[in-house]
């Protein structure tokens, strides 16, 4: 029992010494190039991307890594178990809370206050909520930092509340509620399709997971989201139908809000786009929000690029082709680039898409995977010969996976499962399916290790 409790010690030792390492690392970076630190997330100062400079510093990235997998750690050592597993089975609290914080616009309210806040019976008062019962909501927010609580029942915003902000008014919102998002930063859309869709369909999971007629499908219309929601669809289709054009919305500009949580200019790294001659060919398969190239999804798609690069269109630079998945006409393809695309669909379908595209290829074609590569939370043997393969191990005693420094990626993953049977995928498993495909995986980029969806696998047909 002795040399357990010294274990411990010893472990709670070098735990805090990663911490203290992990913040002169940072100190040192932010010097060395001359940026700032974001502002502590307590303050009222709103979330500006522009100031995300020194925290994406390459260093900082992985100190980061570092403070947040050691904290965690930390915390699950010193913590007594029972009250550690209450809290993972209760925290479906918060995103409840989140989503009412969302759908009673509590942070455009709030922005209007500034740093001294609003009373809740005034944050209460435009969606004619009980401010008693959002009171309660805003406190469990605050103790886990999203908003400050200034003084009883007063509340503000911080940086991380101000990614729930529209940057709309209340009374436009209320006056068109289903605009909400139109022309928004979008971070707040993504964050309500988790904490309403994402998170009705999770409920039906395990009741998936152990039925005796759903347990062996893969198939995307087998999924906890048929359950939830009674519908044979698979996700895309359910969500293109007319009654759903409120929540396809919503969803298109959730998947531009994922931008928020990725480094700039993050798809031009780790792949050689200076290789290919001007005018080849890229072919951006199921783009979009994510869905197979059907019509609502051009449409989208049209209006990106005309909002966003109009000359591309008008040159002809940027062509828009409806098909899906499983066909793919022959012709000379420079690069197939299928971004968050893998993870939405089981092994079977991938490997179904990942053949059409390998008939579509010539010798010279290059298949770009852009997807969240997942690692596994002991230590695993990677191909040495694949170029960026190997993963820079963080120091002892940390999880080899770095914890709940990416906790994100494996909660992702069960939302995969739970939207369509798809997920996210080792090194290993792409390895895999692009190899029973006719692919041959030659080189890796794992890119910002804190962000969502920019590691590359890139791959060339095999011979």
């Amino acid at each position: 029992m002795e040399a357990s409790a010294d274990a411990a010690l010893m472990e709670l030792k070098a735990l805090a010494a990663i911490i203290n390492a992990s913040i002169a690392t940072i100190e040192t970076a932010i010097k060395q190039n001359s940026s700032t630190y974001p502002l502590p997330r307590h303050g009222t100062v709103p979330f500006n991307p522009l100031s995300e400079g020194g925290r994406n510093i390459p260093e900082v990235q992985r100190a980061g890594l570092g403070i947040v997998s050691a904290a965690s750690q930390l915390i699950s050592i010193v913590r007594p178990p029972p009250l550690t597993l209450m809290a993972y089975a209760v925290q479906f609290n918060v995103s409840t809370a989140l989503r009412i914080a969302i759908i009673t616009h509590t942070a455009e309210i709030l922005r209007e206050a500034g740093a001294q806040g609003k009373h809740v019976n005034d944050v209460a008062q435009p969606t004619n909520v009980d401010p008693a019962k959002l009171a309660r909501v805003l406190r469990l927010l605050a103790t886990n930092h999203v908003f400050i609580e200034v003084s009883p029942d007063v509340f503000a915003n911080n940086g991380l509340s101000s990614m729930l902000d529209t940057g709309k008014s209340v009374e436009e919102i209320i006056a068109e509620p289903d605009k909400k998002y139109e022309g928004t930063i979008a971070f707040g859309a993504l964050l309500e399709h988790l904490c309403e869709d994402a998170f009705k369909c999770s409920t039906s999971l395990p009741d998936v997971i152990v039925d005796r007629h759903d347990v062996l499908s893969n198939d995307p219309n087998t999924t906890a989201f048929n359950r939830a929601f009674k519908t044979d669809l698979p996700f895309f289709e359910w969500l293109n139908r007319p009654e759903q054009a409120r929540r396809m919305a919503r969803f298109a500009v959730a998947m531009d809000g994922v931008r928020v949580s990725s480094s700039p200019n993050a798809i031009l790294k780790g792949f050689g786009w200076e290789n290919h001659s001007e005018g080849s060919l890229v072919v951006d398969v199921g783009g979009g929000v994510g869905s197979q190239y059907r019509a609502p999804v051009i449409r989208e798609a049209v209006k990106f690029w005309t909002e966003k690069q109009p000359d591309h269109i008008k040159t002809g630079k940027v062509l828009f082709e409806p098909h899906d998945f499983f066909t793919q006409p022959v012709r000379k393809v420079s690069v197939f680039l299928l971004r968050m695309i893998m993870h939405d669909w089981s092994d079977e379908y991938c490997i179904k898409i990942l053949r059409t595209l390998r008939a579509a290829a010539d010798d010279s074609t290059k298949l770009l995977i852009i997807d969240n590569i997942i690692s596994y939370a002991c230590h695993e043997s990677l191909a040495k010969e694949i170029p960026g393969a190997e993963r820079q191990p963080p120091p002892e005693p940390l999880l080899p996976n770095f914890g709940q420094a990416r906790v994100v990626h494996y909660c992702t993953d069960l939302t995969m499962m739970t939207f369509s049977n798809g997920q996210e995928r080792t090194l290993l498993q792409l390895q895999a399916l692009m190899k029973k495909s006719s692919w041959k995986l030659v080189e890796v980029f794992y890119g910002d290790p804190s962000a969502v969806g920019q590691s590359k696998a890139i791959g060339i047909p095999a011979s």
